[in-house]
């Protein structure tokens, strides 16, 4: 579709007068309104299948983003929700700054008490319709552990092999059996190592986007930490981050964490994401650590004793 046509059908989809209009990613646009500049984000139309996931996705970002407005934030930040219409879009306030954590401004400390602020949010889910079927189903479909099943069967099978993929399962296996659930849930982002999903803004705060993804989890509760502490180039750990992290959050939770299990899911969970971006250049670097590593007993016990110090 040309840019003339693509306007006209954004133009069409809001209530409101759009002076500019410029593509940034997908179905997310930057315009101007009245001369100031708003992130325009438009529920994507697609085949069957996907229409009805990505509509899972809308309602759901939209639920937390509008929990995230009431709700009382001391470091946590976010662009905040302007307007919607439920159903096909919503527009953001525009946050300027640079994609990505800025070590220069954002601080270890500063980060992880943005981090667990957002995690220990209750959210209210009392105005929401009920449906017990529909509920256990979507809990099933976006649990990492589903997740790394879906993973397995999409891209190690092709990656890696059977055998690769026998031995994930045994480590999914040995890792849920070994770390019980929690009492209450913790919010998770589940896409933070996205580095457009993280914006250090220009006034010294990080902000973080896209809750599209989003969901409370009362197992697997290192996710967000993994995601962001590690490199997906290197595998490199800034450890001393996790460490701040998981000594402030051992004061709200009051019980032991299983961190070698809570580290390795949430590493299968990524790693098997990052075999399925074909041509990536992760992709062969994410084959070589899933298959010489991470289900590999030995070799993940030495390379977590090494990289992780906890």
């Amino acid at each position: 579709m040309d840019l003339y046509n693509e306007e006209i059908k954004i133009r069409n989809k809001v209530k409101f007068h759009l002076n500019r209009i410029k593509h940034i990613k997908g179905q997310v646009y930057s315009v101007f309104i009245d001369e100031r500049k708003y992130v325009l984000k438009l529920k994507e139309d697609s085949s069957f299948l996907k229409k009805w996931k990505k509509n899972i996705a809308f309602r759901n970002e939209l639920s937390i983003n509008r929990q995230l407005l009431i709700a009382d934030f001391k470091y946590f930040n976010f662009p905040k929700l302007i307007d919607t219409d439920g159903k096909t879009y919503m527009l953001f306030e525009y946050i300027e700054g640079s994609q990505g954590i800025d070590d220069r401004y954002i601080n270890d400390d500063l980060l992880s008490d943005s981090l667990l602020e957002f995690h220990m949010l209750l959210l209210d889910r009392s105005k929401e319709k009920k449906f017990l079927l529909k509920n256990i189903y979507e809990k099933f479909l976006f649990s990492p552990s589903s997740s790394i099943l879906r993973g397995i069967f999409l891209f190690g099978l092709l990656n890696c092999g059977v055998i690769a993929c026998l031995k994930c399962l045994i480590v999914l296996f040995k890792c849920s059996i070994s770390e019980k659930s929690y009492k209450y849930s913790l919010l998770q982002h589940r896409d933070l190592g996205n580095i457009s999903n993280k914006i250090s803004g220009q006034n010294g705060k990080i902000y973080f986007i896209d809750f599209a993804g989003t969901r409370e989890e009362n197992k697997w509760i290192l996710i967000d930490i993994v995601d962001i502490v590690i490199s997906r180039e290197t595998f490199e750990v800034k450890s001393n981050l996790f460490k701040l992290y998981l000594k402030k959050l051992s004061v709200k939770l009051k019980r032991d964490i299983n961190i070698k299990a809570q580290v390795r899911v949430a590493l299968l969970r990524k790693i098997l994401h990052l075999m399925g971006k074909k041509g990536g250049r992760y992709n062969q670097i994410s084959k070589k650590f899933f298959s010489e590593i991470l289900i590999n007993d030995f070799s993940f016990d030495k390379w977590f004793k090494e990289n992780w110090n906890v």
